[in-house]
């Protein structure tokens, strides 16, 4: 165990006194009490990691990093990117690249369950790095650990399998490094040591090379400060200057020798892209906290309560020092030098990551760890004046509580019968990778050789390039790493104009689309292949993703020409059937297909499987898109059965969800056709499905 930090002033008597009963009464605590207290304190911190581990984050970066590992490992870091068809002759700023490494072979050693334990040693390293910087800067052990755990569990929404968590763990052990040289002042060449690595492993080393700076000023300046002569101060602080000096140099010029080829200085000014191009900041991580937009990317209360803790703490805490000058309790001492610079240091720190965090969310966590130590010390010395062991462990049960009950949340989501996904592995779950990963198409683009230009959804860049790296894709996460604010802005301008789309898509020599077929994307599918002058026609539809093909392109010409003859490979049977009705339903095969095969498949497709698009295709192949008796009867028909299935089961959301979309067709034909009985009974059934679903959402959802 550590030792508890050393008194830095000379005690007044009356100081000495009460210190000597508090003392006193600590010792009157049976000893098991207080290592209770401390057990419980730990306690408490290993259930919030474990929750924040388990805690699940849509993310595509995963998937960014195990491609950008297997870049390494094949020599192609710092060489013309081969991922897109727009970055000819370009590099990939790849400053993550050492993490992605660390993916890589996690994931090549022991697959899905060298991630977790990735994730899990690195969530562990950011919480002791927190508790050593709070031990450092002079909280006992208990309050150090008790904070730890509360920033990471504060930082729940930003904790995930991503680069990102590389300089979370990182930041707070740069924090400890520096504290460690106070007595020492070589030691600061550690600090050195550990930004050459940090700089190959995320873009965030910036934020350890702001730190050096800032305690190599301030601890320079106080000393010349004190003692009035400059060569006085450089002879004792010259190891901080020269290691700040070393520290840049090994960050922007000569480490990237090391690897492979240089960055030079763009590996030091590449962070500040976002800064000075306003589109960068459209990017819903690097927007403002106080914007209002994307209020589901991201937690702000968390942070600002951090704050009003800080802010609260430290107000408290000075009205008892104030009472104890008043009443001559306090010792009037004139503070070091090293002690101003430290303040100071403090200070500026806490400001700075405080701006950050508020001008763009994708500080937040980052703000807090390093925020953290501060309030470890605010609220330990409030603890102190109990001069009893219980503060500390009901402010232990006031974390524990909530956290305890998001983990019993967690339990359920992780259920097997979940209904809002299928049978999945941990890690899936974890990433929402069937939900938001194109895992089946990327099975069927790999089963059928697929290669070409691909338009896809942003988020599926790094699972497309690692599943299929034949494939030239447009723009995606990788960002300002490696694309133009031109090439980003016109990304999003096409997602909403289908028409322009077309036109780019010849200009870039782009025949296939992958993307999913649900909001806003899905609208943008509808457009593309429902104009009567449609050239693209469904190639690949599994109920949630969608593949589409320029039939004019002669290569994708024969895939829609083998997909109408049942001559491509699928990965399942169901697959097959809801895309080949798909595929005959699309408007520019209507010359090659007749209305009664595709009226034929699009039954089938009803009849045997769960999905929100055939019911929509089998009305728009109708005459005026009036339903016959036949499809009618047959719509129901399915609503019976599918919400007469046991529940909870596997992807019932999915399921209920469809029922209500029949209810919402069956309502429209009927009160088209004027039989309004019918039509207010479709309408009841739809209002049932919503309060089931909502129901299920409440119960199921985190």
């Amino acid at each position: 165990m550590m030792k508890e930090p050393a008194p830095t002033v000379a005690s007044s008597p009356s100081a000495t006194s009460s210190s000597a009963a508090a003392l006193a009464a600590a010792s009157a605590e049976p000893r098991w009490q207080r290592y209770g207290v401390l057990a419980v304190a730990l306690a408490t911190a290993l259930l919030c990691m474990t929750v924040i581990w388990a805690f699940p984050r849509p993310i595509g970066d995963l998937y960014v990093g195990l491609a950008g590992g297997r870049d390494v490992m094949q020599g192609k870091l710092a060489k013309p990117d081969e991922w897109s068809f727009l970055t000819t002759n370009r590099v990939w700023m790849n400053q993550n690249w050492g993490t992605h490494l660390a993916y890589y072979w996690s994931n090549r050693l022991a697959g899905q369950t060298g991630l977790l334990l990735l994730k899990a040693a690195m969530i562990a390293l950011m919480g002791l790095g927190v508790t050593l910087a709070a031990r450092q800067r002079g909280a006992r052990l208990g309050a150090s650990v008790l904070v730890a755990g509360g920033v990471i569990i504060a930082a729940r929404a930003y904790i995930d399998l991503r680069p990102n968590l590389t300089t979370l763990m990182m930041a707070p052990w740069m924090l400890y490094l520096l504290m460690r040289s106070r007595d020492r002042v070589h030691r600061i060449w550690l600090a050195v040591g550990f930004i050459a690595l940090w700089a190959n492993m995320h873009g965030g080393f910036n934020l350890g090379l702001g730190m050096l700076g800032l305690w190599a000023a301030y601890h320079g300046l106080a000393a010349w400060g004190a003692s009035g002569e400059i060569q006085t101060a450089f002879k004792r602080y010259w190891p901080l200057a020269a290691a700040t000096v070393a520290a840049i140099v090994l960050a922007g010029v000569a480490t990237p020798f090391v690897v492979v080829k240089p960055y030079g200085l763009a590996n030091l000014l590449h962070g500040f892209i976002v800064f000075k191009e306003p589109a960068w900041r459209e990017v819903s991580e690097w927007r403002s906290i106080f914007e209002w937009r994307d209020q589901d990317y991201g937690s702000r209360w968390e942070f600002l309560t951090m704050l009003g803790l800080i802010v609260a703490a430290s107000f408290a805490n000075f009205q008892v020092w104030r009472h104890k000058r008043l009443t001559g309790q306090a010792p009037r001492l004139k503070p070091s030098a090293q002690a101003v610079a430290f303040t100071l240091f403090e200070v500026t720190l806490l400001l700075i990551v405080v701006y950050m965090a508020c001008s763009s969310r994708r500080f937040m966590p980052a703000a807090m760890a390093l925020a953290a130590p501060f309030l470890a010390v605010q609220l330990d010395s409030l603890l102190r004046l109990a001069r009893r062991s219980w503060p500390l462990a009901a402010a232990c049960l006031l974390l524990a509580i909530p956290t305890a009950y998001q983990g019993f949340r967690l339990t359920r989501y992780y259920r097997p019968d979940n209904p809002q996904f299928t049978r999945e592995t941990f890690l899936e779950r974890l990433v929402f990778a069937h939900q938001m990963m194109p895992l089946l198409p990327a099975e069927f683009i790999n089963a059928n050789n697929i290669t070409g230009n691909v338009f896809e959804e942003w988020r599926w860049e790094g699972y497309l390039h690692w599943m299929c790296p034949q494939l030239k894709l447009y723009i995606g996460g990788r960002a300002q790493q490696v694309y133009s604010v031109q090439e980003y802005e016109e990304q999003r301008y096409l997602g909403g104009m289908p028409g322009e789309a077309l036109r780019v898509f010849r200009q870039r020599d782009v025949h296939l689309v992958v993307m999913p077929w649900a909001e806003a994307a899905g609208t943008f599918l509808d457009d593309l292949v429902g104009k009567p002058d449609s050239t693209w026609a469904v190639l690949y539809f599994d109920g949630r993703n969608a593949i589409l093909a320029d039939y004019r392109y002669g290569p994708t010409r024969r895939l829609i020409s083998a997909a109408m003859a049942n001559q491509l490979k699928f990965p399942n049977e169901e697959v097959a059937t809801l895309s080949r009705a798909a595929c005959l339903s699309s408007i520019c095969l209507r010359t090659q297909v007749s209305q009664a095969d595709a009226l034929a498949a699009v039954r089938q497709a009803v009849r045997q499987y769960d999905s929100h698009l055939m019911p929509t295709l089998l009305c728009n192949l109708s005459p005026n898109r009036q339903l016959a008796d036949e499809d009618m009867r047959l719509l129901e028909q399915r609503f019976t059965e599918l919400s007469n299935l046991p529940q909870p089961r596997p992807e019932g959301v999915s399921v209920l969800s469809t029922c209500k979309q029949l209810c919402v067709l069956l309502f429209d034909q009927y009160n088209a056709a004027g039989r309004l009985a019918q039509a207010q009974q479709w309408r009841l059934h739809a209002a049932e499905m919503d309060k089931r679903l909502e129901e299920m959402k409440q119960y199921w959802s985190l």
